[in-house]
């Protein structure tokens, strides 16, 4: 926990491609909430995504398949 809480505390960005089975995988993004580190949830359209994971994101993206999310993410960089 120590190692995650160091690399974050040098971020300025947490990008999380969730997935559902990381349920008990989602240490870096409660960490990040905590440093007040502006969190990018990206999910795939149609997922169900945890209350929890939402609430703690600043921005959520859904995609609907890689082109997709490439696309997004290029628009949303360059905002």
């Amino acid at each position: 926990m120590d190692a995650i809480r160091v690399e974050l505390q040098r971020s300025d960005l947490l990008i999380v491609l969730y997935a559902p089975e990381l349920r008990g995988g989602l240490v870096e993004l409660g960490i990040a909430y905590a440093l007040d580190i502006p969190i990018w949830l990206l999910c795939q359209a149609g997922e169900k995504v945890s209350r929890t994971a939402l609430e703690c994101a600043s921005k959520v993206i859904s995609y609907g398949d890689l082109e997709d999310l490439r696309t997004k993410l290029q628009i949303e960089s360059t905002d």
